[in-house]
């Protein structure tokens, strides 16, 4: 048998015809939402440039591999050197060389 979402203020007039529906939430009210809270939606981190801010956690919760967040984004241009060296293999007189011409600016 198949429930019937309970019907919210915001819901009143889209579930009675049969429009799924649900309500959308700014800001405000997602960092206020006590399920998220309980979830660990929000973890605190630094960030190069804001200091200590809040990014979104992962969403999955898994009991043998949990997700970790360790830095919030990186800045403008933070992680090129590691990039350009690591993933793509460049030398460093390449990158010098890229710096140089202004095309990691």
């Amino acid at each position: 048998m198949r429930r019937r979402p309970r019907v919210g203020p915001r819901r009143t007039v889209t579930f009675p015809v049969g429009v799924p529906s649900h309500p959308v939430a700014n800001s405000d009210e997602i960092v206020a939402d006590p399920q998220l809270a309980h979830r660990g939606h929000f973890v605190e981190t630094r960030h190069g440039e804001l200091g200590t801010t809040w990014v979104e956690a992962s969403r999955a919760a898994m009991s043998r591999t949990p997700a970790v967040v360790w830095r919030a984004g990186p800045t403008f241009g933070e992680d090129v050197h590691e990039v350009l060296s690591g993933t793509l293999g460049y030398s460093d007189d390449r990158i010098a060389d890229l710096a140089a011409g202004g095309t990691l600016e």
